[in-house]
Formats: C-alpha cells, sequence, structure tokens
C-alpha cells in the first residue's frame, strides 16, 4: 500500500520503517527539517535495537522516504498520524495541539487526495472522546475516513513489538475502513487477533492497558518494603504469584519504578479525565504517588547504606528508566540523584547511552566513558538500570576495582548469597535477610 506518516518520534519511525520493511510504500512527514535531513542521511534521533537494521533495508529496496513537505500525503491510501500528545506537568492535561493541526493540514488539501477514499488512522494516544471530536471536524469530507489504531510498543523492543503483536486494536465507523486495516495488516492475519471496536472503547483500551501495568509495578515495589522490613524473600514471593494464573509473572518484579514515555503520561492523562469527568478513581489517583514515593524511599535507603559504611563516595550505573533505550523521562534517576547530591554525596555516572554527554536535566552529574573508570575509586555502586553490560559483571569484577566492594543493586541483578560468600557486601530490593 501506499502509506504516509506523519511524525518521525518514537512511535511513527518505528510504525513507518516496519511498514515499509513489509513491501508497502511508505513516505514519513515531520515539519521538524533538522530531523528529516538527518534521517536522509542514516542518522536516527533515537536509540532502538533493530530500528537501524530494518531502516537500512527499507531504504535499500527504496521503500521508505522522508519529507517536509505536507502534499506528498496526496499519493496516500492510508494517512497514519503519529505525534506528540504530551501532558502539562502541572494540569495534567494532555496537549492535543499537534494532532489537531494535522488534522487541519490534511482537511485544507483533502480534495486534491488521488483516491476517492483515504483512511486516516490516528495512532498518538490521544485522551477518550478524541476521535469522536476529530471525526467531527472531518465529517463533512467525503473522501476522508479515520480511525484510531493504538500503538503497543515497549520501549527498547519496539520493533520486535510491532513485528510480534499480541493483539491488534482497531476504533472503526465503517466496513471501508475495516477492509483497509485488513489489507494493511495482511502480514499479521492469523498471527495475532485482530479487535475491530467503537473510538472511544479503543482509546479506553490503551489508556487501561498502560495504567493497568503501570498500577502492576508500583504494587510489587510496595509490597517489596514488606520484604525489607520484616526480612522476607521478594524473589519467593513473586514466585508464588506468577504460578497463579489470575496474576501471572509479568510486570511484577521490583525496580526503581516506572517511567519513560508513556506509563507516567498515560497514567496521569487517565487520572485527569477521571477528575475532569468527575469519575472516582481512588486506585488510578494513586499510582503516580507511589511511584514517585518509591524513588525517594530508594533515595533514603542509598544513604542509610552508606552512612553505615561512612561512604561518601559512589558510582551510579545506569540513569535511563530501564534497559536498551536512551530515554531518561521520569526515569528514578531524575529523583534519587539530587537527593544523593544534596545529602553531599559524591557521584559518577556511567550509563551506555549517555558516554559524550550527560541529559540536560542531569548535566551537573560528572560522568564518564567506561563502566571501570566510574568504579575504580567508588565506595559504593547503585545500580538502577538493568544494561546487559551490568548483567554480565562478576564479584570478581567488583572485588578488583574496589577495596571494600559494596554494592546497592535496585534490579536485583545478581544472586545474594553468591556476592556475600565472596566478601561483597550487597545490598538489594525485598531480600534483605539473605544478607544482613
Amino acid at each position: 500500500m501506499k502509506i504516509a506518516v506523519i511524525g518521525t518520534g518514537y512511535v511513527g519511525l518505528v510504525t513507518g520503517t516496519c511498514l515499509a520493511n513489509l513491501d508497502n510504500e511508505v513516505t514519513c512527514i515531520d515539519i521538524n527539517e533538522i530531523k528529516i535531513k538527518s534521517l536522509k542521511q542514516d542518522i536516527i534521533p533515537i536509540y532502538e535495537p533493530g530500528l537501524e537494521k530494518i531502516l537500512s533495508s527499507a531504504k535499500k529496496k527504496n521503500k521508505i522516504h522522508f519529507s517536509i513537505n505536507y502534499e506528498e500525503i496526496l499519493k496516500a491510501e492510508v494517512v497514519i498520524v503519529a505525534v506528540g500528545t504530551p501532558t502539562d506537568d502541572i494540569t495534567g492535561e494532555t496537549n492535543l495541539t499537534q494532532v489537531e493541526s494535522v488534522l487541519n493540514e490534511i482537511t485544507k488539501i483533502a480534495d486534491k487526495f488521488e483516491r476517492n477514499n483515504v483512511l486516516i488512522i490516528i495512532r498518538s494516544t490521544v485522551p477518550i472522546g478524541t476521535n469522536k471530536m476529530l471525526l467531527k471536524k472531518i465529517d463533512s469530507i467525503l473522501n476522508i475516513e479515520l480511525v484510531y489504531n493504538p500503538e503497543f510498543l515497549r520501549e527498547g523492543s519496539a520493533v520486535f513489538d510491532f513485528m510480534n503483536p499480541n493483539r491488534l486494536v482497531f476504533g472503526v465507523n465503517s466496513e471501508f475502513a475495516k477492509g483497509q486495516l485488513k489489507k494493511l495488516y495482511k502480514f499479521f492475519e492469523g498471527k495475532a487477533p485482530f479487535i475491530f471496536t467503537d473510538l472511544s472503547s479503543a482509546e479506553l483500551i490503551k489508556y487501561a492497558a498502560n495504567t493497568f501495568l503501570a498500577m502492576r509495578i508500583a504494587f510489587i515495589n510496595e509490597v517489596t518494603k514488606f520484604s525489607d522490613k520484616f526480612n522476607a524473600n521478594i524473589d519467593e514471593v513473586i514466585e508464588a504469584l506468577g504460578h497463579d494464573p489470575r496474576i501471572g509473572k509479568e510486570y511484577i518484579k521490583p525496580g526503581p519504578g516506572f517511567g519513560g514515555s508513556c506509563f507516567p503520561k498515560d497514567t496521569k492523562a487517565l487520572s485527569t479525565s477521571a477528575i475532569k469527568n468527575s469519575i472516582e478513581t481512588p486506585i488510578l489517583n494513586s499510582i503516580l504517588l507511589s511511584n514517585e514515593l518509591h524513588k525517594r524511599y530508594l533515595a533514603e535507603r542509598i544513604l542509610l547504606i552508606l552512612k553505615k559504611y561512612n561512604a561518601k563516595r559512589i558510582a551510579v550505573l545506569g540513569i535511563t528508566f530501564k534497559a536498551n533505550t536512551d530515554d531518561i523521562r521520569d526515569a528514578a534517576s531524575l529523583t534519587i540523584l539530587p537527593i544523593l547530591k544534596n545529602a553531599g554525596i559524591e557521584i559518577m555516572v556511567y550509563d551506555p547511552m549517555y558516554k559524550e554527554k550527560m541529559p540536560d536535566n542531569l548535566k551537573d552529574f560528572a560522568h564518564t566513558l567506561g563502566i571501570n573508570d566510574a568504579i575504580k575509586g567508588a565506595e559504593a555502586v547503585v545500580i538502577l538500570t538493568e544494561w546487559e553490560e551490568f548483567i554480565e559483571m562478576t564479584h570478581l569484577d567488583f572485588k578488583n576495582m574496589m577495596i571494600n566492594p559494596l554494592v546497592i543493586d535496585f534490579r536485583n541483578i545478581y544472586n545474594p548469597e553468591q556476592m556475600k560468600n565472596n566478601g561483597i557486601k550487597y545490598y538489594s530490593l525485598g531480600r534483605l535477610g539473605l544478607y544482613d
């Protein structure tokens, strides 16, 4: 199919590249001239495993192009809108300026489309009711149909998730739209269920999925505090919970809290929508608070441990909110590092994504190019991100680089008994009774 993707951010670029790699003819459009110029030169603005490879493949097959010209959409059968919908930090309201701007641009030139019927797919995450509002704006334009197709792409595995979906959700209004969507996603027929529903239900599915997962993370982190308090073993608790089919094993591992582009934003947006529409949602309203309190709890734990051993110089390994991404948004490091610094702790940071330069919101923290340089001279190591480079380390690495190894592992990477038996002072989440 001939496809235009408007927006070359995380969702738009992954979506456009994957569709091009499935032999569709894709044009990615963005008003950011610098970004488009970079993409034409094979410079990808985000880090996502596998994206560079499939983009190169699509370019070699001449299946993907980049442009700043909106009129490129006139050749398309399908126009995918994947622009940003940021949340206001103060009000929690979702900013729909970019989505509305794109729809306005499309309607201005709709009479010039080369085809009689063009499908507009909104892929940006938008509040419930948004697509009905957008539909009213374009209802009088006979050759445009609008559908909502939320994405469920995890940062760090977005290419894999696109190519291996566990379901495809579509908010539709016509049989024509269904037919076009089946054609667009024909490759996935029989591999994943196609769920056709109304516009509002599709919007709610997206928010419900992300807030539910955020709630699971917040919940297990709260349960982990009981393990710390009473010397229980959170690994055994999680093992037992995971065998209950009503609960399952996903997203019940303790860590430094959720972050990134989706969970915080979508949880805040749904909570704000509830307040705006007079819907009582005490669970939803508590998820973000729980997550933030957990990060502060971890900072306090670090300070208590450092005080116990009179340690002042630490190495922090990992500042992104998770491994395999360069996303720093709402990462635990943004809360934890300033608290430690204000307490007089000297910090050296190492993250594989930020070797050359720290992100602006952590620019005041010293960083290094290599893990060895970060750990040497440190009195303690704090692990916030589960990069493979850290997972591959052993007790010997810490013993070789530190005089009195002290490791504070908030990803529960290492075996507590093995670390203790090899002379490492080791602290993790919810496994206190195993080492202290």
